[in-house]
């Protein structure tokens, strides 16, 4: 190979090492930023389940009794604040201070009841 072709390639190597790092410093940096929640409560449900939701504009953070973190984006509700995946195969739903969760068409937090603000 010509020095000019190597020289080339050692560039673009360098360039797309340093371009991916500087993205998914960014990328990083979103996942990881620090939000104030616009509201936080703590939901009892049946068989000694619980909801943790801290409320953002626009979405929710589900933190669950059985250790799974999900997001969920704001979806239309006639009534109440809902919440679901794009294929609505995960829905959280609250109303006043009642709340469930559905998942795949079943209701697997039930009769979730908030008892005050969550603190941590």
């Amino acid at each position: 190979m010509k020095k000019e072709t190597i020289a080339l390639l050692i560039f673009i190597y360098v360039f797309a090492f340093f371009a991916g790092f500087i993205l998914g410093q960014n990328y990083q940096e979103k996942i990881f930023e620090e939000r104030e929640p616009i509201n936080s409560a703590i939901y009892r449900c049946d068989d000694n389940k619980f909801i943790i939701a801290d409320y953002f504009d626009e979405e929710v953070e589900l933190r669950l009794s059985d250790n799974r973190l999900i997001i969920l984006p704001q979806t239309i509700s006639a009534s109440g604040a809902r919440f679901a995946d794009e294929n609505e195969v995960f829905v959280f739903w609250n109303k006043g201070n009642t709340a469930f969760i559905n998942e795949l068409d079943e209701q697997t937090f039930s009769n979730c009841i908030a008892n005050g603000s969550a603190s941590y």
